[in-house]
């Protein structure tokens, strides 16, 4: 990995050829008697040997000259090219490296747990790329950059011992040069608890406990004790407000004893629901079809309907909404009768909108106008570096509440309140201009963007809408950075 320079000054003879052989005498470079210098980047650590010799385009090469080596141990290749050989590196302190010869790998080893998210970020130095790889300690690849990207965001699926490999990209004609590597980690990811009954987590009434669902596949159990004939509440916040979604219902038994309740608000007319895994499901009229809010829908499975038969509860219900009694259901609520009448024009506008729907194609067309607007979002973000995602997992990543964040040093460092306030003035500018109303994040999320991609949005719209934000980001940003 060193570079050397063999230099030679003429004495009396007017030229000389420069070249560099391996112990068998092979010639590794030469020069071909052409100038007086000849750089050369060692393959290996070993004897080589420097010829100097007449060159044949000259008629009388005979005369005297000097000979000088020097080194350059900046391309020192200082990292093995094997996992028995990796360098190991510390969360958050650069580790720096050199790509040389233009075939060499780089491995670094690091210590993951299962579920943490980990940010290696490449500082190049004379390098013009890097190519970035997670190697799992079978040695197969789990994550790769494209060659063009300095950092790498990746998700552990276990804890153990993972590689990472840097190289040259296969874009490039001359790959070797150095740079520094950096790890760090995501912790709010950890899995903290155990996918199987046998490693479940105590918890006691009254007290809330905070997980984690990483890596995508993670199951958090939970134990308590139970009495017969109690009935137990379970309330679970969400930490990443907005943005997420649960991808299936492969979680859910088909013989389970309980009831699944969904809050499907954002999800109805947008993304499959599996109504069959689900028990009671409600939506607005407001969300994915723009319809008028205060109003919903309820769905009740054959389950619930059986449980409103065969349990009444000992505390009073209010009228409103009672939906049985005397474990009898009031099936008239659903054939059209009312308590208190509801204003006939949200009615007729949530009709319309049905209505529009199947003109433009049906639940189909609903779905794809979500999943393109998300996928236009998401090459944005690739390609915008002072952006990401809140949520860094796609297949949870939300295709109606489409969040992401400002992820530059400069806002990162700064304390929460003034990250908001930034935030309210990048989208208070794209207001005053009539390009976009209400992407401020919800009060409950991080400062971030929040997009809405229903299917009443034109997916054109989206796209046009990238680079006004892309705009005003930066037009705040020159009061502060």
């Amino acid at each position: 990995g060193v570079s050397y320079t063999v230099e030679s000054e003429l004495g009396s003879a007017v030229a000389v050829s420069l070249s560099i052989a391996d112990a068998d005498g092979n010639i590794e470079v030469s020069n071909g008697g052409l100038g007086s210098t000849l750089e050369w980047i060692a393959p290996d650590d070993n004897s080589y040997y420097v010829a100097v010799s007449a060159p044949s385009q000259i008629a009388n090469p005979i005369g005297t000259y000097t000979v000088k080596i020097e080194g350059d141990n900046t391309l020192l290749d200082r990292h093995g090219e094997a996992r028995a050989d990796a360098t190991s590196i510390n969360f958050g302190n650069a580790t720096a490296g050199a790509i040389s010869p233009p075939k060499d790998l780089d491995y670094f080893s690091f210590s993951t747990e299962r579920g943490v998210k980990y940010d290696i970020q490449v500082e190049l130095g004379n390098a013009r790329g890097v190519s970035i790889a997670v190697k799992n300690p079978n040695g197969s690849a789990n994550a790769a950059s494209d060659g063009i990207s300095h950092n790498l965001e990746w998700i552990a699926p276990d804890s153990g011992i993972y590689y990472i490999v840097i190289s040259a990209p296969a874009q490039l004609r001359d790959g070797i040069g150095t740079y520094t590597v950096k790890v760090e980690a995501e912790t709010s990811l950890n899995d903290r608890h155990g996918d199987t009954p046998n490693g479940a987590t105590q918890i006691g009434y009254g007290n809330a406990v905070a997980g984690a669902i990483s890596p995508v596949n993670d199951l958090d159990y939970f134990s308590f004790q139970s009495r017969r004939g109690v009935r137990y509440t379970f309330a679970m916040d969400y930490g990443t407000t907005s943005g997420v979604c649960v991808p299936n219902a492969d979680w859910i038994p088909e013989d389970r004893a309980g009831l699944v309740l969904c809050d499907a608000t954002s999800a109805v007319f947008a993304m499959d629901v599996e109504f069959a895994k689900l028990d009671v499901v409600t939506w607005s009229w407001q969300k994915v079809l723009g319809g008028e809010a205060g109003h919903g829908m309820l769905a009740l499975s054959p389950r619930a309907l059986q449980r409103l038969q065969t349990y009444q509860p000992p505390w009073p219900i209010p009228k409103v909404f009672r939906i049985a009694s005397k474990k009898k259901l009031i099936s008239g609520i659903f054939e059209g009768n009312t308590i208190n009448t509801p204003s006939m024009l949200c009615v007729e506008d949530a009709i319309d909108g049905l209505n529009w729907s199947e003109e433009i194609g049906g639940l189909d067309e609903l779905f794809r106008r979500s999943n393109t607007s998300l996928s236009l979002i998401e090459t944005w973000v690739q390609n915008i570096s002072w952006v990401d995602f809140l949520n860094a997992n796609k297949q949870t990543r939300s295709n109606t509440g489409i969040t992401f964040k400002i992820v530059e040093d400069w806002f990162v460092k700064k304390e929460e309140k003034q990250q908001r306030d930034i935030m309210k003035e990048i989208t208070s500018l794209l207001t005053k201009e009539n390009i976009a109303y209400d992407i401020n994040g919800y009060p409950k999320a991080p400062p971030s963007f929040r997009v809405w991609g229903g299917g009443t949005v034109e997916p054109d719209n989206i796209k046009k809408l990238l680079p006004w934000i892309d705009w005003a980001y930066h037009q705040v940003k020159g009061n502060y950075a």
